[in-house]
């Protein structure tokens, strides 16, 4: 189960990093932070494959709507 976490932290950081924000341009911060809001929207994070063992991380309407707001507050 470990390398499947560890696959799906790889594939993430290929895509974004929150570690080297600071070298982001702009645009491609404002993109990010809109992909985020919409992953949490739409009920992709966090993955499906995570909940099966940790049903307890299932996100309530209110935390989705939390953290749609809060990646949406920081977009420029």
């Amino acid at each position: 189960m470990s390398w499947v976490v560890k696959k799906h932290i790889n594939e993430a950081r290929e895509y974004f990093n929150f570690s080297d924000w600071s070298s982001q341009t702009a645009k491609r911060q404002d993109y990010i932070l809109e992909e985020c809001a919409e992953e949490v929207e739409e009920g992709e994070m966090p993955l499906s494959s995570y909940l099966l063992m940790h049903s307890e991380a299932e996100l309530t309407q209110i935390q989705i709507e939390t953290l749609e707001n809060y990646f949406k507050s920081l977009r420029k």
